[in-house]
């Protein structure tokens, strides 16, 4: 069992050296002839490293001290053209050696140097001298890292780069934000290292794509959690309350009532979707047949943030009874041309088919409002009817954003379009919507802990 054993593992050795000592050649095969006819002084180690105090190993010493370096060298072909039995049987003393007798060589030293052999072949020993058999090691395992190191970090930069690449071509405020996307670029590829975590990795993403200053730049980190990459703080121009004798429309995220002078008033919170999930056409008829009988209506979004253009939609069609354009959006097209924009597409609203209101609305608006509600906001300043804007400038952001994602689970969202007033002119971002004239009221003269004075300016203006 051991001769089958031993037998086995110098064919796996003899096979290693065949590949190994016959790529040696420039041809890349063995060239024949008597072992050192051609072969260059060796690499072996010589009989002064036979004790070993260099760090040689046993096959090392054996090998040196039997003289077998005078054939086999690093550069020998001498095993090429032998078959693998012939090399198996010499060294298992089943035929003569074809380089002369073995001299002392005994069954240890036969195991020695075909472990010594072994390793030579695997890389970790060496023919050229001995050496610290532990440094070599060392050496191979630092090579090892060091691939797996440029892999990671080709992986960290490719999904880098993709990032990067994703918004280049399909971002569509590089002029407005007056970035160069180029420079960002330069400042922050190198910070995207093999040994940082995907935790870091995101954190880094969200301090670059902070450089757009943009409030739709959304970020979500592998396990579908926000990563916050760029706020803004909205000053706040409402108070904590509401009139009395306002209560809430079913589950919606809306209040409404009556003010004194026979005006209703409606606050709409937010335009948020799966917040109005189960709003019904005819919920929102109700709500204005309510207030049919009413002289003057104010709507108040100042708490609203966007989410849903036709849910501001539903609502705004109320208010006219003819349709019109209240803004326009120019689209992204993909490419590194940051300037390459489709044609105008116009925003449009149209008349709710029932439960029109005619007369005088105030609506009060804030730097929360963004998104979605700056587009309410549009409809409203372009109502044909008297619609009144009081309050603060909206926040100035619109973007449409669109999802994309890396093969890690990240994803991102990225601004599509570019919008604009009615006058395809005036854009929304970074810039928002004013109140109409003579009705700016400062965020810090809007409210106190008792009175809300924006909505007092309103009922003012629509007392008879």
């Amino acid at each position: 069992m051991e001769s089958v054993f031993r037998r086995s593992v110098v064919i796996l050795v003899a096979l290693g050296l065949i590949v190994f000592l016959g790529c040696s050649t420039p041809s890349g095969r063995g060239g024949g002839g008597r072992a050192g006819d051609d072969s260059p002084d060796g690499d072996i180690p010589s009989d002064d490293g036979a004790d070993g105090a260099d760090g040689m190993s046993a096959g090392a010493v054996a090998f040196a001290a039997n003289d077998c370096g005078d054939c086999h060298t690093a550069q020998s072909s001498n095993f090429s053209d032998s078959s693998i039995d012939d090399i198996v049987d010499t060294l298992l003393g089943e035929v003569p050696h074809a380089g002369g007798e073995f001299g002392d060589l005994n069954d240890q030293d036969v195991d020695d140097i075909t472990d010594f052999l072994l390793d030579v072949m695997l890389g970790d020993d060496d023919l050229d001298g001995g050496g610290d058999d532990d440094a070599d090691d060392d050496d191979a395992d630092d090579d090892t890292d060091d691939d797996d190191a440029d892999d990671e970090q080709s992986q960290a930069e490719a999904w880098f780069e993709q990032v990067w690449n994703d918004f280049d071509k399909n971002y569509s405020h590089f002029e407005t934000k007056g970035v160069d996307w180029d420079a960002v670029r330069a400042q922050y590829a190198g910070q995207f290292q093999a040994d940082s975590s995907l935790g870091e990795f995101t954190s880094r993403i969200a301090e670059m794509l902070a450089e757009l200053r943009d409030l739709h730049v959304w970020l979500f980190d592998a396990d579908g959690e926000v990563v916050e990459v760029y706020s803004r703080t909205a000053a706040r121009n409402y108070p904590n309350f509401y009139p009395d004798g306002v209560q809430q429309m079913a589950s919606f995220p809306l209040w409404h009532g009556w003010l004194d002078g026979n005006i209703a008033f409606i606050s709409i919170e937010t335009f948020d979707g799966d917040q109005w999930d189960g709003l019904r056409t005819g919920d929102v008829d109700d709500l204005f047949a309510t207030y049919a009988g009413a002289d003057a209506i104010v709507v108040d979004v100042r708490v609203n943030n966007g989410g849903n253009e036709n849910v501001a939609q539903a609502f705004a069609g109320h208010l006219t009874e003819t349709g019109y354009v209240y803004g326009y959006v120019k689209s992204k097209n993909s490419g590194t041309d940051h300037n390459d924009f489709s044609d105008f597409a116009e925003h449009r609203l149209e008349p709710a088919e029932s439960g029109i209101f005619l007369k005088p609305v105030a609506c009060l608006i804030g730097e929360r409002n963004m998104s979605s509600a700056e587009w309410f906001v549009l409809m409203m300043l372009e109502n044909p009817n008297d619609v009144t804007l009081i309050g603060e400038r909206t926040r100035g952001s619109s973007g449409s954003p669109q999802e994309y994602s890396l093969d890690n689970g990240i994803k991102y969202y990225i601004p599509s379009w570019d919008a604009y007033h009615a006058d395809q002119t005036t854009k929304i971002e970074d810039v928002g919507i004013d109140p109409s004239a003579g009705h700016l009221i400062a965020a810090e003269d809007s409210y106190t802990d008792d009175r809300d004075l924006v909505l007092e300016h309103a009922l003012e203006l629509l007392t008879p």
